[in-house]
């Protein structure tokens, strides 16, 4: 089955979530430096990134 992520409500757009949610777990792989976003999106919080982070360890890609 699929794990996905679900932002907070109304925290974040679709698109900042979605970019937001694969920019950081390409950090969290050590791919990429930053999960940081154009403007006006915002970046994901540090819950955010824990619940990225449980996902990929879940799926064995961390």
């Amino acid at each position: 089955f699929n794990i996905v992520y679900t932002p907070k409500a109304g925290r974040l757009s679709g698109n900042a979530a979605g970019l937001g949610a694969f920019k950081t777990a390409l950090v969290l792989m050590g791919i990429i430096k930053t999960n940081v976003m154009s403007a006006p999106m915002l970046s994901l919080d540090k819950d955010e990134t824990a619940a990225i982070k449980v996902i990929l360890e879940r799926t064995g890609l961390i």
